[in-house]
């Protein structure tokens, strides 16, 4: 006997407020059930992100009518490739910590190259 598998999909609009290696924030004017599992796609930079999801939690915004905050966990289904949001938010961790330690350098009137040396090397 041969079952067929069949997919509801429906689009919703959601607008990301926080992003990381574990999950997302969304905003959206739906209320989603938890474990809802769902396929999260975005545009960030001129670049097509995706991943899968599942709905870890969804509550009302007071006050806001019918808008709600949904915490997403990434499913791991498949490694990180480059352009799952899973990938997109670690390179941003890492270009926002480079950019942040760069300006302490500057500040210090160090380099990081300078700092990279002085750590390995024992020196302060």
């Amino acid at each position: 006997m041969v079952e067929d598998v069949a997919v509801l999909t429906r689009e919703l609009r959601v607008r990301l407020l926080n992003c990381s290696a574990s999950g997302c924030l969304v905003e959206t004017n739906v209320r989603l059930d938890v474990s809802t599992v769902a396929s999260l796609s975005l545009q960030f930079g001129g670049q097509h992100f995706a991943d899968d999801v599942l709905v870890a939690w969804c509550k009302a915004i007071a006050g806001s009518g019918a808008r709600y905050h949904v915490g997403l966990r990434f499913i791991w289904t498949a490694a990180a490739a480059p352009n799952t949001l899973r990938m997109m938010s670690h390179q941003l961790v890492a270009t926002a910590a480079q950019r942040h330690g760069d300006s302490a350098a500057q500040r210090h009137g160090d380099s990081a190259a300078q700092r990279h040396r002085n750590q390995a090397s024992g020196g302060c």
